[in-house]
């Protein structure tokens, strides 16, 4: 009777450590914030291109890509 009661008791100890360790990680998680580079004036006017073309020709594409690049 008294093993039985010792293997409900080890196993309750398991699922709360569990617990405890998931809800460790979703804190670590929400604790840390996210960083965004700020994008500079002459990256804005390069980018400025592409906003008024639903689908803009590829070579189009690539140079914007170039001139950010050498940004």
């Amino acid at each position: 009777y008294k093993s039985q009661n010792l293997q409900i008791e080890k196993s309750k100890e398991k699922t709360s450590n569990k617990k405890t360790n998931e809800n460790l990680s979703k804190e670590e998680v929400s604790h840390e914030k996210r960083t965004y580079r700020k994008t500079s004036e002459n990256e804005k006017k390069i980018l400025e291109k592409i906003l008024n073309y639903n689908t803009f020709p590829e070579n189009e594409a690539f140079n914007i890509l170039n001139q950010l690049q050498s940004e």
